[in-house]
Formats: C-alpha cells, structure tokens, sequence
C-alpha cells in the first residue's frame, strides 16, 4: 500500500525552508515553566507573598506578553492569533486550560491535601484501599 501511494503521488517540494518561530519558543517555554514553579512551589517551597514567587509570576507575565508580542511578528507563529477572533476556538482554549489545570493534582496543593485527607479517614475507618488509586494516593502521603 505504501508502495503505491508512494508511486502515485506527486512529489510536492517546497520552494522555501520553514522560517522556526525560536521567540516564540523561547517566550512560550519561560512562560510556562515559570507558571509552573509558581503553582508548585507556592505555599510549599515558598509563602505566596515571598519574592521568590512574585518575581517569578511576574516575569511569567512579561514573557507571556511578550510571546504574544513575538508570535504578531512571527512569519510562521507557533499559534496564530488569528484563531482567537473564533469564540468557539477562544472559549474552548480557555476551558481546556481550567480543566487541564484542574485535572493535575501537581498544580494543586489544596487537591492534594484534600485526597491525602480522604485516604486517611478512610484509613482510619477501617476501610480497605484496595484499588489503584486509593492505593497510590495513600503512598503518595506517607
């Protein structure tokens, strides 16, 4: 099969290379990795008010600005934001965001703690832990 459709298909070359949006890279992959410390290390590592945290949520900010700045510059951006004049492509970006958020215990102290919680009263109750993620989560506190 793949023989044939190699035999068949016109050969399509491109007459220019791809142009690497390497801001957008750098921009996006700051942004995220900031966002991402501060979401972990907040109330953890350190306070909420600490410098630490603000500085680093600020900077997430700029390079999240600045990101946007770079991919309207951007022969080939990484995410056109041409997309975000669609609600349907807006609302649906924004939700996948809060749920994907949501859905990562990492990025939630209080979701962690509150399944820590759970797993010893039902410890305590003398309740089995018997599935795999009764189990894990019960590990996952000691």
């Amino acid at each position: 099969m793949l023989i044939v459709a190699s035999i068949t298909l016109p050969s399509v070359k491109a007459k220019v290379g791809p142009t690497i949006d390497y801001l957008g890279i750098l921009f996006i992959g700051l942004a995220a990795t900031g966002l991402t410390l501060v979401t972990t290390w907040g109330g953890n590592e350190y306070a909420w008010t600490s410098t630490v945290i603000v500085a680093m949520t600020a900077g997430s900010v700029i390079a999240l600005v600045l990101f946007v700045l770079a991919e309207r510059r951007a022969a080939e951006p990484l995410l056109p934001l041409r997309l975000f004049r669609s609600g349907v492509f807006t609302v649906c970006s924004v939700m996948s965001f809060i749920i994907g958020f949501a859905m990562d215990p990492d990025n939630s102290e209080a979701f962690s703690h509150a399944v820590g919680r759970i797993a010893e009263q039902m410890i305590d109750q003398g309740q089995s832990l018997t599935t795999g993620k009764h189990a894990a989560l019960a590990a996952s506190q000691e």
